[in-house]
């Protein structure tokens, strides 16, 4: 009888603390959005292989933030074709900002190699900051070094 009394006190709690912490999610103004952006850029490898140090910079597009510039850093490995320890900063014009992580595979094709990863929001600037989300990345990095990028995720925010 005892351990019962206990299960039930024990999910009481639980059920109590997850409506409180719903209440206190959605008081806090944070909502969650869609996101989807694309991006184009060109890629400059800093290191050769068989591990490659890659900046990309460019423009895009994104729903929250319109017109941005985007500036990624990440290594791929092309004995295993994957990306990893990627990092993005995606700045508006009004210079707000989306900063975060990603990683992914590559294909290759004759035109060059198709991008399929994923990316998390860990933060950033203006009414960005403290932004979360994520979600999948697909795209085309061409033998000429150029790059298109497409997101499709959540982002949450402030108002």
């Amino acid at each position: 009888m005892k351990k019962v009394a206990v299960a039930v006190i024990t999910i009481a709690l639980l059920v109590s603390s997850t409506i409180l912490i719903s209440a206190v999610y959605a008081k806090s103004g944070v909502k969650e959005r869609p996101f989807k952006a694309t991006g184009k850029g060109s890629a400059v490898a800093l290191s050769g292989p068989p591990i490659l140090e890659i900046v990309v910079t460019g423009s895009g597009h994104s729903t929250h933030m319109g017109k941005v510039d985007i500036w990624q850093h990440h290594f791929v490995n092309i004995i295993t074709m994957t990306f990893y320890d990627g990092t993005f900063v995606w700045t508006a014009s009004n210079g707000d900002k989306i900063e975060g992580s990603y990683y992914g595979s590559l294909i290759p094709t004759s035109a060059g190699f198709e991008i399929y990863g994923s990316f998390t929001i860990d933060g950033g600037t203006g009414r960005f900051a403290g932004a979360s989300g994520g979600g999948g990345a697909s795209g085309m990095q061409y033998n000429d070094n150029t790059a298109e990028l497409e997101l499709d995720g959540t982002i949450s925010y402030g108002l």
